[in-house]
């Protein structure tokens, strides 16, 4: 960040609340040596410079170095890899009998074995696509992650596709386009659909859920769950930092109630009442199939026993919650966006020390307490031996 935006914030804060430059200077760096080790424009996106938290609550909140952290304390590096590759994950989840999109093809030069079709060249295809598929259909690199590629496609004619943004491309010309430079190759799965309540709120494409479950000593909890609210005109529900014009849901976890929803971050944020494009109530709203859904993650979480804490996505649908992925941690901005609550709560703290691992997140990394592997950590993995 530049001195001139930084002054520029420190200004607006100021002229927002009232406050001196120096308090709020003060709070900066204060908040950078907590356990969160927010850096400076995470204080700006949080505005944790407002005055309806006080001190000990901005201590929750937790920045991407203390994010760093957690990872390091939480995720066993040998088990990254069954959420890295979606078709890993997906083989794993219909394995366990868990719902999940229906993938009748894989598109992939490397002779990957998989539960329906590979084809391994951009004339096969553009052939599956033309004469096979059933539309509309959905695209997204089994390596890959935030949605970066993620593709709707709704009809094909005359040798030309409509994706799901109106966009007529040429069928070779798409296929060609799909790189795979992780070798890991392109999913094509079937194209899910919204709940039809709602489809009402938020249009067809999926608005899914972001579950935080944790796995301690007495079983799995549900730490924290966001509502992923689509604009309606994208792809894929991904909030990108407020960038993308979606929105993110705060949900009561006993009812599954919208009691909170916001869009952007930091000075320009706003909280809603209603879909800025359909104009229907969003707060109030009761999710479909909410609680079903938790119970999906609490037991999806134990198939992943290195992951402690893990972030699920969960499409909400007519046919009840389908599994789209699980993250080994997730994103903390999410959660503390929408819920204007820090990640590092006394709940979570909790969690940490009954596993003996709270000791970790207070100051700086110490290598006294890094095991010979480098991490945190005692040992690369949470499961008991």
């Amino acid at each position: 960040m530049s001195k001139f935006a930084l002054l520029s914030l420190l200004k607006d804060a100021r002229d927002a609340t009232g406050r001196p430059y120096l308090d709020l200077i003060r709070e900066i760096y204060e908040l950078r040596r907590g356990p969160g080790r927010l850096g400076i424009s995470e204080y700006f996106d949080f505005r944790l410079y407002e005055n309806d938290l006080d001190m000990a609550e901005k201590l929750e909140f937790c920045g991407y170095r203390g994010q760093a952290v957690l990872e390091d304390i939480l995720v066993d590096v040998y088990s990254k890899f069954l959420a890295l590759d979606k078709l890993t994950f997906y083989t794993l989840m219909q394995g366990y009998g868990f719902p999940i999109p229906e993938m009748p093809a894989l598109y992939c030069q490397a002779a990957r074995p998989c539960p329906g079709r590979r084809l391994d060249t951009p004339e096969a295809l553009a052939a599956f696509i033309a004469n096979d598929a059933v539309f509309p259909i959905y695209l997204k690199p089994s390596f890959g992650a935030y949605g970066r590629g993620n593709t709707r496609v709704v009809a094909h004619a005359d040798g030309f596709l409509t994706l799901g943004d109106g966009t007529r491309v040429e069928i070779m010309e798409f296929c060609r386009s799909l790189e795979d430079r992780s070798g890991m190759g392109w999913l094509v799965q079937e194209a899910l659909s919204a709940h039809p309540e709602i489809a009402r709120i938020c249009g067809y494409r999926v608005s899914s859920l972001r579950v935080h479950p944790f796995i301690g000593r007495e079983g799995v909890s549900i730490h924290r769950v966001v509502w992923k609210v689509n604009l309606g005109t994208l792809d894929s529900d991904n909030f990108v930092h407020g960038t993308s014009g979606n929105m993110l849901a705060d949900v009561d976890l006993h009812t599954g109630e919208v009691i909170r929803v916001i869009a952007g971050v930091g000075p320009h944020q706003r909280e809603l009442r209603a879909h800025p494009v359909s104009g229907e109530p969003l707060l109030g709203f009761r999710l479909p199939g909410f609680h079903e859904a938790l119970d999906y993650v609490r037991r999806g979480a134990m198939a992943f026993p290195g992951f402690l804490c893990q972030g699920w996505d969960v499409a909400l649908c007519e046919r009840g919650p389908v599994m789209l992925e699980a993250n080994w941690f997730g994103d903390v901005d999410l959660p503390q966006q929408s819920m204007r609550k820090g990640f590092l709560d006394t709940a979570f703290r909790e969690l940490l020390k009954a596993r003996d691992l709270e000791r970790f997140l207070d100051g700086p990394a110490r290598p006294a307490f890094r095991s010979r592997t480098g991490r945190l950590g005692w040992r690369g993995s949470h499961w008991p031996y």
